[in-house]
């Protein structure tokens, strides 16, 4: 094997190597949370209280703030997701029997990557 193909070989492999120990990484939160350990929202807050040094009025303020605006947004979050339902609707209208098949499943994972999302912010 030539000098040049070597090298080369070694950087590709340096780099897929690498690249997969940092996905291990943080999978296993070496480098924060890790992926799918997200923050409650009690404890975003009680972070967010201290890093930011609030008294107890402040807190009490936002918190006020907090939850006035996670109630809107949970709001237009419903209003999504009914348009959501009314594109899928539509979408399937378009497809073949066996496209809908392949639209469910594909809907069945994006639901089930949206709820997962939504239930570990709570």
């Amino acid at each position: 094997m030539k000098p040049k193909t070597k090298t080369l070989l070694f950087v590709l492999l340096s780099f897929v190597l690498g690249s997969a120990a940092g996905i291990l990484a943080d999978e296993a939160g070496v480098f924060g949370r890790g992926r799918g350990k997200r923050m409650s929202s009690r404890d975003f807050r009680t972070e967010f209280h201290q890093r930011l040094e609030l008294d107890s009025n402040q807190v009490r303020s936002v918190d006020s703030l907090l939850d006035a605006y996670r109630e809107r947004m949970t709001a237009h979050r419903d209003v999504m997701m009914k348009q959501r339902d009314t594109l899928r609707t539509e979408i399937r209208r378009t497809l073949t029997l066996r496209q809908s098949g392949l639209y469910d499943a594909m809907n069945r994972d994006l639901d089930a990557r949206y709820n997962w999302r939504r239930d570990s912010l709570h």
